[in-house]
């Protein structure tokens, strides 16, 4: 039980998009994909929940670049919002939302794409499936946009050579 109050305390703290006490986590210091957010609503006792995106790898000075929730807003309604932490890049997620029914099974599946510029977020309504109980937020792939160019940039500038004495 110590372990779903701790991801749900740590979900809150790092869904809030203005953190400004933390450094972000380099981005070779994550995992390329992970959870990032769970909510059950089933009325059974869960012995585990999934630890948020890069829990595992940060320091408590830093913060995953990337974060995100998902919350029930209305009886038939869900909402689900992914947050850039990054002051300074720019990045492209693959999120995933599933419903979850009260034995956990999987009975609604949706995927997303954002680009999400430096403090950036985007959210997103979906219908409730009949049935859902709960849900669970997952980042299935992200790419740091602003280093991507910067490798690019690195590559096409050749390298100076020395100039032919005359």
């Amino acid at each position: 039980m110590n372990q779903i109050v701790r991801a749900i305390a740590l979900c809150a703290v790092l869904t809030c998009s203005g953190v400004s006490l933390a450094e972000v986590t380099p981005d070779k210091d994550l995992p390329t994909r992970g959870s990032l957010s769970t909510t059950f609503n089933t009325g059974r006792s869960v012995s585990t929940a999934p630890e948020p995106f890069g829990f595992d790898e940060l320091r408590r000075d830093e913060v995953s670049p990337l974060s995100g929730s998902i919350s029930k807003v209305t009886a038939g309604h869900l909402e689900l919002k992914v947050f850039n932490n990054s002051k300074t890049d720019t990045y492209s997620v693959n999120v995933e939302a599933l419903q979850l029914n009260e034995s956990l099974s999987v009975v609604k599946r949706d995927v997303f794409s954002y680009t999400l510029p430096p403090n950036g977020s985007k959210q997103q309504t979906l219908i409730a499936a009949p049935g859902a109980k709960g849900a669970e937020l997952n980042l299935e792939k992200y790419t740091n946009l602003t280093e991507r160019k910067r490798k690019a940039a690195a590559r096409a500038t050749p390298a100076s050579s020395p100039t032919p004495s005359k």
